[in-house]
């Protein structure tokens, strides 16, 4: 049981796939500009979480979340 549920989770689709913005443009800047925009996203995904009530909105938001964590755990290790 335990094992999918890692599985998964190292499976997580990568932020460039989700953020179009942060495919085109967020993606060329220095690390330090790329965690500032990871973590506002982060912090607007939760806020927005909240208010969410829709099952797709809940689940694609939760997925932006997972994705951008993932995104600042790499750039910390660079």
């Amino acid at each position: 049981m335990f094992k999918n549920f890692f599985a998964n989770k190292q499976n997580s689709t990568p932020l460039q796939e989700l953020d179009e913005l942060y495919r085109n443009t967020i993606q060329n800047l220095t690390i330090e500009q790329r965690l500032a925009y990871c973590q506002r996203l982060l912090e607007r995904t939760k806020f927005e979480l909240k208010s969410a009530t829709l099952p797709e909105t809940i689940s694609a938001m939760k997925e932006l979340e997972s994705a951008t964590l993932d995104e600042i755990k790499n750039l910390n290790k660079k």
